[in-house]
């Protein structure tokens, strides 16, 4: 968007921001507000639920404890007392506490009621717990005896020792949880319900809701409307307690819940969200207001501004006006100079660019007169410059050629110690090459001097190992000795024991039948002598055929010593003559280094002498260049001589026109 004025832009970004702010400030406040509210609702809607479910617990408790009184009678608790009897009781109790029906039910689920009505309600949950000893309170459901939705109250009959007999059940109008929950107000839309396990309503404002049955779970299943109220239910079921929102019968409503404890029913409390945020609305009104208000006073705050901006500038405008025409000596007002502010450092800028266009003026007027007196005298000296290019010329042209016939000379010298140095590297690779393989050779003496000093330390380690062998066989050897020594003592014995197990035999032959059993234990005896004769025998020989190998052994290993020693002989020959070699490499080394040295410094002169020429070679092109570059340049002299006198006429001319220009300035 365009603006046509500063003040039309500030006006209208002043307003416009101050609408957003107003604005953006009231939804947030509304937001916030709506928020916070709908975070209390849902903290208090629980428990309001919870204290709901607290009176329906309460009310039930009550039933079933003046039920319990009654089931307490002695005649009921009488197992021998008559149904009659019994009947006669609970009549009284039905008149005296306003029951619709009261009944009594036999072990095997045997129902009679007062009236004579009789069924069997064996599978009824309600008797099922009375007859565990829990009392309870049925579902509200249809009565069998006259259509009317009932509740039962069911509580156990038990005998003097305790011991369950039957149970006593009580009707009641189902509408009376209903009652309950109606008592519950709070606000004007705000009502309470019941649900039970399965999701069926069982007390509600509406008794058509009741009497139908209506479960919000399969009704949900057909009007799509329900689902978030369903999703309700489902929590409500699962015993937790909460609050959620969601559309009922069209409006949004807030739901808080909670379960009653002692059945499988849970109590909802719903507010409409209209209601809930009534107070916003109000709110709403307020800031709406409030920012109007604003707006208004923000209007007129950005008119005082911009005016106050906008008038100094106007000023300033008609005084750079001013200056644009050429008219320098107008004045900023003293007003404005005094300001503070940055309208004020504007007025200042101003007032200071004035001053200086107006020297700068004066000055370019005097600077135009002076360009024109000094311009004749530069168009004299440019003349005189001229000629005197022209004999400079001329002696650099001859100097040039000098300098180009002696640079050629030197480099015809620096190619011939060219090829020298090439020869002299070449000798001196050489005698590098010599001094590296002499080294090589050390080094290679050296190594094998080491392998052989290895050598004999391996042939002395086996010599030692050999001597070593040779103890340990001659220990062997008597070893074995000492070993026949005790065979002959095994085989004495083995002869001494074989004439006892002998005499044994005879001794146990004279004994008869009583020597029997001694006379086998004689002959194993013998033949154990026997076995261990013959054991010796057969080690005897194995010691004489392991003693003759050990002696030959020991000749053999003799034999090896001495063939050792000779090997060490000449190997230590061998190592003198590598000694030898390595004293002659020692000897021709420093030599050939010293060799090595004396080429380095020839060809470090030559290097010398090569970069001197070198040097002087360069000198020489470069006074043949610099001598051209004069040529050249006096040369060029020449024409920026010529092109200096037409300038200098363009200057004289330009100084005219400059002080035509200064005039219109009014100073």
């Amino acid at each position: 968007m365009e603006f046509k004025s500063l003040k039309q832009r500030m006006l209208i970004s002043f307003t416009g921001i101050i609408t957003a702010i107003c604005l953006g400030a009231s939804l947030v406040l509304m937001y916030i507000s709506k928020r916070s509210l709908i975070n209390t609702v849902n903290t208090i809607l629980p428990e309001i639920a919870t204290q709901a479910a607290s009176v329906v617990e309460n009310a039930i408790d009550t039933r079933l404890s003046v039920l319990e009184q009654i089931a307490e009678n002695q005649i009921l608790k009488d197992e021998k007392a008559s149904l009659e009897e019994k009947l006669k009781v609970l009549e009284k109790e039905k008149t005296k506490k306003g029951y619709v029906g009261i009944s009594y039910i036999l072990p095997n689920g045997d129902l009679t009621d007062t009236d004579g009505n009789k069924f069997n309600i064996k599978d009824q949950e309600s008797f099922i717990k009375a007859m565990k000893g829990i009392k309870n309170i049925s579902d509200p459901i249809i009565s069998k005896v006259d259509g009317s939705i009932i509740v039962l109250y069911t509580v156990p009959v038990k005998n003097e020792s305790g011991k369950i007999i039957a149970s006593v059940c009580a009707a009641k109008d189902g509408n009376e949880i209903s009652s309950y929950t109606n008592n519950i107000k709070f606000g004007n839309t705000g009502q309470a319900f019941v649900v039970d396990n399965k999701g069926t309503i069982i007390a509600h404002r509406d008794k058509n809701l009741v009497f139908d049955k209506f479960n919000v779970l399969e009704k949900a299943k057909e009007d799509s409307s329900l689902k978030g109220f369903a999703e309700i239910v489902r929590n409500m079921i699962a015993k937790n307690k909460g609050a959620g929102n969601c559309i009922y019968n069209g409006s949004r409503v807030y739901i808080g819940y909670a379960p009653i404890k002692g059945t499988g029913w849970s109590v909802g409390v719903m507010m409409e969200a209209s209601e809930i945020l009534k107070e916003t609305r109000r709110l709403q009104i307020g800031l709406l207001v409030s920012s109007i208000l604003f707006i208004i006073f923000g209007s007129l705050f950005a008119i005082l501004l911009s005016n106050s901006v906008t008038v100094p500038i106007h000023d300033s405008i008609k005084v750079l006006d001013e200056i644009s025409k050429g008219i320098l000596n107008i004045n900023v007002s003293q007003k404005l100079l005094n300001r503070k502010d940055e309208l004020g450092k504007i007025a200042k800028a101003t007032e200071n660019m004035r001053k200086v266009l107006l020297n700068m003026v004066k000055n370019i007027k005097e600077a135009s007169d002076s360009i024109g007196s000094k311009t004749n005298y530069l168009a004299s000296v440019s003349e005189e410059v001229s000629a005197s290019s022209q004999n400079v010329d001329a002696a650099t042209n001859d100097v040039a050629k000098g300098t180009v016939n002696q640079a050629q000379d030197l480099l015809d010298i620096t190619n011939i110690l060219h090829d020298f140095s090439s020869q002299l590297e070449n000798v001196t690779n050489l005698i590098n090459d010599i001094y590296s393989n002499t080294n090589n050779i050390k080094d290679m003496a050296d190594s094998s001097n080491k392998d052989m000093q290895y050598t004999i330390k391996s042939i002395e380690n086996v010599n030692t190992a050999f001597n070593e062998l040779v103890i340990k066989a001659q220990e062997v050897s008597k070893n074995i000795s000492k070993v026949k020594d005790i065979i002959n003592l095994i085989n004495n014995i083995a002869e001494q024991t074989n004439l006892l197990a002998l005499n044994a035999a005879i001794e146990a032959a004279r004994a008869g039948e009583a020597g029997r059993g001694f006379s086998v234990v004689a002959d194993e005896i013998r033949k154990l002598a026997e076995q261990s004769k013959v054991s010796s025998d057969n080690i005897s020989d194995l010691l004489s055929l392991v003693f003759n190998n050990t002696e030959s052994m020991i000749n053999t290993t003799e034999m090896v010593k001495k063939e050792l020693d000779a090997q060490i002989s000449n190997i230590n020959s061998t190592l003198e003559s590598f000694k030898n070699i390595i004293c002659a490499i020692d000897t021709i080394a420093p030599k050939i280094v010293n060799t090595s040295k004396s080429m380095e410094d020839i060809n470090n002169r030559k290097n010398d002498i090569l970069n001197k020429i070198e040097s002087a070679s360069a000198v020489a092109e470069e006074v043949s260049a610099s001598a051209e570059e004069i040529a050249a340049s006096m040369q060029s002299l020449t024409t920026s001589s010529e092109n200096l006198a037409r300038l200098i006429q363009e200057l004289n001319d330009m100084s005219r026109k400059m002080d035509e220009l200064v005039k219109q300035f009014t100073i």
